[in-house]
């Protein structure tokens, strides 16, 4: 009976000590992994962006509405 106090004890106090080095491990690593994502998003649109227009695209109208 006091072995599975003291593991519940020590488990507890343990995982205390270890939990914020662990929060902050993944929350850098998710960081790393957000950042990384939008710079390749950033890359694609910009490649998108320097591309010609299409010239099957037609002109662009402004109809005004007749009353």
């Amino acid at each position: 009976m006091i072995k599975i106090f003291l593991f519940i004890v020590l488990g507890y106090y343990l995982l205390r000590f270890i939990s914020p080095f662990l929060l902050r491990f993944f929350i850098s690593r998710l960081t790393k992994n957000v950042k990384k994502e939008f710079r390749k998003n950033n890359r694609e649109n910009t490649r998108d962006q320097n591309k010609p227009k299409s010239s099957k695209m037609g002109e662009y109208i402004d109809y005004e509405e007749i009353d």
